[in-house]
């Protein structure tokens, strides 16, 4: 993949996630995709441009906070289009309930904590297969769009932010977030798809 990005995003506040301002990206990606249908299995390429764009408030409370502690609501939205060979589009939000500083280590594990989070989100996007360079027919794509093809979620979250303290990956600038979420989809397009979902994820990030 090939992007391309814009980015005024800035701190406007003492916590962590207080950060407002917008950024841009255009990505160009080709992906192999499995047909799974019965009377198919053949592998085909996929190759989309697609913009996306995100919106950070600092705080949607007019609040400072103290004591290491966040709840002035920081909010991200964001939205993307043709970003994968299935969706139309896709929209988010996203905002931090409550946050808190831990900055301790724990012993004898060589992990050290540094915060965490509390937060409620929301995700819709419309199914569309897309053709390759779907950008180009947007206007028809967009007629073409079956309002019956939305899928949503709503999401609750509560993530640990840590990093390793000792050994040749301790450093201050990798960082694991371990989330547990709730999910609720509110629309499901297939049934395969769980009403309710309980889940745990970890990403490690720079």
């Amino acid at each position: 993949a090939l992007s391309l990005e814009y980015s005024n995003i800035h701190k406007t506040g003492a916590g962590y996630w207080n950060s407002s301002g917008f950024s841009f990206s255009t990505v160009y990606a080709n992906k192999y995709i499995k047909d799974k249908s019965e009377d198919n299995r053949n592998t085909y390429t996929n190759s989309q441009l697609f913009p996306s764009a995100t919106v950070r408030i600092g705080r949607l409370i007019p609040i400072d906070c103290k004591q290491g502690l966040t709840y002035n609501l920081p909010t991200a939205l964001s939205g993307s289009i043709f970003y994968n060979a299935t969706s139309l589009f896709r929209v988010s939000a996203e905002s931090i309930l409550f946050g808190s500083e831990i900055q301790k280590g724990l012993r004898p594990v060589p992990l050290y904590f540094k915060r965490f989070s509390v937060s409620a989100g929301y995700s819709l996007r419309m199914v569309h297969f897309n053709d390759d360079m779907e950008i180009f027919r947007i206007s028809e794509a967009f007629k073409e769009a079956d309002r019956d093809m939305i899928e949503d979620a709503l999401s609750l979250n509560a993530s640990i932010y840590s990093m390793i303290n000792t050994g040749e990956l301790a450093s201050p600038s990798i960082m694991n977030k371990l989330t547990f979420s709730f999910i609720y989809h509110p629309h499901r397009i297939s049934e395969e798809t769980d009403k309710f979902v309980l889940g745990v994820r970890s990403s490690f990030f720079f």
